[in-house]
C-alpha cells in the first residue's frame, strides 16, 4: 500500500469512527428512562407532543414492571389517548400497578368500581381508595370523603367524611379546601362555623379554585370586623402551611 492509499484508509477510518455515535439511535432500555421519555412525549417536553409515541414508551416501561408506567398506560387506555379507548385494558394495567401498591392506580380502580350495582365491587372500591388515601394521595382522600358522604357507597359517616376532607385540604388540594369550607357553611357533619368556612374558601381561592373566591366574599359580609381579621390571619397562615405538593 502506497502513502496515498494509507492516508485515504486512515481518513476513512477516522470519519466512520467519529460518525458512528452520531448515526446510531440509542433507545433507552431502562424502565425509568423509558417512562421519562414517554412523559416527555405525553407532555411535549423537549419533543413534539405525541400521544402515540407516549403509549409506545409507557408500554415498554410497563412491561418491565414500572408501576407508574403501568398506571399511566391504564390512563391512556381509559381516555383513548394515543390508543383506542379500552376499559378492559385500562383495568388490566391499573391492576398491574395496584398490585405494587401504586396509589394513583388504586384510586383509579376505586373509581371504576365505586358506583357498581354489585355490593362486592362497591366494597372493593372503598378498600382500594382507602389504600391510596393512606399513602397520602390527596385526590384519593377527597374521593374517600365523598364516598363517606354517599350512603349507597360507604354509608354516611360524618367523622370519616370530615377527616378525609381535611386530610386532602391540608395537602393543598383546592377542591378539598373548597369542599371543607362548604361543610362548615352548611353544618353538614360538623357544627356550622363561618370563620372556618371563610378560612378554607380563602385558601382554596388563593390556590386557584374558581368558585371559592365568591364564596369567601359572601361569607365575609356575615362576619364581624374582628372575626374577619382573625379569619384572614389564619387563612394566610394556612395558605403557607397547606400548599399543593
Amino acid at each position: 500500500m502506497n502513502l496515498k492509499q494509507t492516508f485515504c484508509t486512515l481518513a476513512l477510518t477516522a470519519l466512520f469512527t467519529t460518525a458512528t455515535p452520531l448515526l446510531a439511535h440509542q433507545e433507552p432500555t431502562e424502565a425509568a428512562a423509558q417512562y421519562d421519555l414517554a412523559d416527555s412525549y405525553y407532555m411535549g417536553k423537549g419533543v413534539t407532543q405525541d400521544a402515540i409515541e407516549a403509549v409506545y414508551w409507557y408500554r415498554k416501561a410497563a412491561k418491565q414492571g414500572h408501576a407508574a408506567a403501568q398506571s399511566k398506560l391504564g390512563w391512556m387506555y381509559q381516555n383513548g389517548l394515543g390508543v383506542q379507548s379500552d376499559t378492559n385494558m385500562a383495568i388490566y394495567w391499573y391492576n398491574k400497578a395496584a398490585e405494587q401498591g401504586y396509589a394513583e392506580a388504586l384510586r383509579q380502580l376505586g373509581m371504576f368500581y365505586a358506583y357498581s350495582s354489585e355490593p362486592k365491587e362497591v366494597k372493593l372500591a372503598l378498600n382500594l381508595t382507602h389504600k391510596a388515601a393512606e399513602q397520602g394521595d390527596a385526590k384519593a382522600q377527597l374521593t374517600l370523603a365523598e364516598m363517606y358522604n354517599d350512603s349507597r357507597v360507604a354509608g354516611e359517616d360524618a367523622k370519616q367524611a370530615v377527616y378525609w376532607a381535611r386530610k386532602a385540604a391540608e395537602q393543598g388540594d383546592a377542591e378539598a379546601q373548597h369542599n371543607l369550607g362548604l361543610i362548615y357553611i352548611t353544618g353538614q357533619f360538623v357544627a356550622p362555623d363561618l370563620k372556618q368556612a371563610y378560612i378554607w374558601n380563602s385558601v382554596a381561592a388563593a390556590n386557584g379554585h374558581a368558585l371559592a373566591a365568591a364564596t369567601r366574599d359572601s361569607i365575609a359580609k356575615r362576619l364581624t370586623p374582628a372575626e374577619l381579621e382573625a379569619a384572614q390571619e389564619t387563612a394566610a397562615r394556612y395558605f403557607e402551611q397547606y400548599k399543593p405538593n
